[in-house]
């Protein structure tokens, strides 16, 4: 069987021609042998380019060259005339396409405009077409560059994987690599794309294992670039018009790079658009046992986190089944780069507009680092609160004000004046946040008659000077037990509790003993 033989196509109209221009049998015998010789030939090794090569007769020929060679033309041409070109040799032997230097009725098409080189061991075909008078190039086995492609500015290029009804299995495939090794892109009969995978599952899949994953670059954009993945197949840019499934506005997501963003912005955004009215956009995660809805952004912008429903600009929402356990629905943290002191804190504003393009921070509760000893810390709570348009602070909680706190023996600490000497000296306190707890009892021999003691902590001043505090107490005066109470006071900016013998503010008796007993109940600014 010769090497390269015609297929049955191309002979057909070979030989029609044939019986139709010749009537002899001779001439018939002799026309196809002519045209029809696939008896190689190996001629001379090319030296030099080679204009009307006068290649010989016959049909098949191995042909080579001292260096990369090229030819402009073959005499020689006839009516369906077939020339098969084996290059037998090591260097590109070029076929020229329309070029002068052979004559008009010698010179090659190509189609592909341009010219084409043949490489070592590959084989062409050639026919001559007496309609123009040219050899036109028919086949290669193609194992170099190919540039398929029309040679008008609107000419269409049609791939097609049969020329029958086409099922299941009649695929494009593209291969790369080592004789076509790997293939990296496979259209199927359905129409689904698959890059990286041979069974694509939808109009578009693209699988793989590779660090870069999957980058589009628009680059030496100046005006206007978009990376868009949109659910709509409609030809209109504006969001609001042309994100659908069948008819149904939908989403997209999108990139705009440039001076005019079609979606509101500014260059550069990565913009996440639900047009569809009164509808929202949802983030899904899979915590490795079940997938569900971790955050929803509702239409009018409201977030909800744990919650598909949030009332709020933001909710988030803790669900679980615990009964008797304390859940964090949220945190705020500040990391320091340098070395926390005392005072770092973290803490939350509450601002609102007070007058048009105006606004204000009204208060604030933060989160303040008293002591940073590691392992043991300690914080308090302030909360500052604008008065008179001043932020300032207005109440602190230490730690030993968010719990009962143990009582405080002052016994020794507090200053007693109208006694010279005591036989018992008892002052007790407890403070929780600005309220002060005084338990006293005192006995001793009188020397005046007032009796003071100092306290720990200043009492409030009340700017609209409302009341001093006061309470009732159990009083012996000169060793007597009295059966009306005594009086307990504390001035106000003061620190210092007032024994009364009564209600009256009577003295007491400047010698003899004395005894008070009772508590009273403060607030201090402290």
């Amino acid at each position: 069987m010769p090497e390269n033989p015609i297929t049955i196509e191309q002979l057909e109209p070979l030989v029609m021609d044939i019986l139709n221009r010749y009537r002899s049998r001779t001439n018939i015998y002799n026309i196809i042998a002519e045209r029809l010789d696939f008896q190689a030939q190996t001629n001379a090794q090319l030296t030099a380019n080679q204009n009307n090569y006068e290649i010989g007769n016959g049909t098949h020929f191995r042909i080579s060259s001292d260096a990369a060679r090229t030819i402009t033309g073959f005499t020689g041409g006839v009516s369906g005339k077939l020339l098969v070109l084996s290059n037998s040799g090591s260097n590109i032997i070029t076929l020229a396409n329309q070029n002068a230097s052979s004559l008009a009725a010698n010179r090659i098409i190509t189609g592909l405009a341009a010219n084409y080189n043949t490489n070592a061991d590959e084989s062409v075909f050639l026919i001559y077409d007496d309609t123009t008078a040219r050899w036109r190039l028919i086949g290669s086995t193609f194992t170099h560059s190919l540039l398929i492609g029309g040679t008008g500015t609107a000419s269409t290029l049609t791939l097609r994987s049969t020329s029958g009804v086409g099922t299941t299995g009649a695929d494009i495939i593209f291969q790369v690599g080592n004789n076509g090794a790997t293939e990296a892109m496979r259209i199927l009969n359905s129409g689904f794309i698959g890059i990286g995978t041979a069974s694509p599952g939808a109009l578009l899949e693209i699988e793989g294992n590779v660090a870069n994953g999957l980058l589009l670059l628009l680059d030496g954009i100046t005006q206007h670039a978009r990376f868009d993945i949109d659910v709509d197949n409609t030809t209109s840019y504006i969001p609001s018009t042309n994100l659908s499934v069948a008819g149904v506005l939908g989403g997209r997501i999108l990139l705009e790079r440039g001076t005019s963003p079609v979606v509101g912005g500014n260059q550069d955004d990565l913009v996440i658009v639900n047009t569809k009215a009164n509808k929202d956009i949802k983030f899904n995660t899979h915590n490795g046992t079940s997938q569900g809805i971790r955050m929803t952004i509702f239409e009018d912008g409201s977030v909800g986190i744990g919650t598909t429903s949030p009332d709020r600009l933001l909710h988030p929402e803790v669900s679980d089944a615990l009964t008797n356990t304390v859940a964090y629905g949220a945190r705020i943290s500040h990391i320091t780069s340098g070395t926390p002191a005392t005072n770092i804190g973290i803490g939350l504003e509450f601002e609102q507009e007070t007058t048009a393009d105006n606004n204000e921070i009204g208060a604030t509760i933060e989160a303040v680092v008293t002591d940073v000893t590691a392992t043991d810390e300690d914080f308090k709570l302030q909360f500052q609160i604008m008065a008179a348009g001043a932020l300032a602070v207005r109440h602190t909680m230490t730690p030993f004000d968010l719990y009962t706190v143990v009582w405080t023996d002052y016994s020794d600490t507090t200053t007693l004046v109208g006694w010279s000497s005591t036989t018992t000296k008892q002052l007790h306190y407890k403070k929780v946040g600005r309220l002060v707890f005084v338990l006293f009892r005192i006995i001793g021999t009188s020397n005046a008659t007032t009796a003071t003691a100092t306290l720990p902590y200043t009492a409030f001043n009340d700017p609209n000077n409302f009341y001093n505090f006061i309470h009732a107490m159990t009083v012996q005066d000169n060793s007597v037990t009295l059966t009306t109470p005594g009086r307990a006071r504390i001035g106000e900016g003061t620190a210092t509790l007032t024994f009364d013998l009564d209600f009256a503010g009577g003295g007491w008796t400047a010698s003899g003993t004395k005894e008070v007993v009772g508590q009273i109940l403060y607030e201090t600014n402290e």
